[in-house]
């Protein structure tokens, strides 16, 4: 709601200051050289830096949405990882009892 009352507030200045110099300008652009309005100039800078700042965000979130992607990506192989891990634990414990006995017949365990 805030950015859209800053944007209004913007764009009023810039149609007062349109609006109040509104005379021919001459313009160069490299070799061309033209008359025009203050008013179209002023409003085709506006558009032009509008145009910029949604290239601008546009690239933004594509690399926030790429860094999710691949993060997301990353948990999942992670996750997989975790659980082969636990299923492993799970069967080494359930070996375990199996194994002390046969630990515990032989003298050569050292008790701290």
């Amino acid at each position: 709601m805030l950015f859209i009352i800053l944007i209004g507030i913007i764009s009023f200045f810039v149609a007062v200051l349109a609006v109040q110099n509104s005379m021919a300008v001459q313009l160069s652009f490299f070799t061309w050289t033209f008359d025009s309005n203050l008013i179209i100039v002023v409003i085709i800078s506006v558009l032009a830096g509008l145009v910029i700042a949604a290239c601008w965000g546009l690239k933004l979130k594509t690399q926030s949405a790429w860094r999710t992607h691949k993060l997301n990506d990353q948990i999942q192989k992670l996750t997989k990882e975790n659980k082969a891990l636990q299923d492993e634990i799970a069967a080494l414990k359930q070996q375990l009892p199996d194994a002390v006995p046969e630990l515990e017949d032989k003298k050569e365990i050292v008790q701290p």
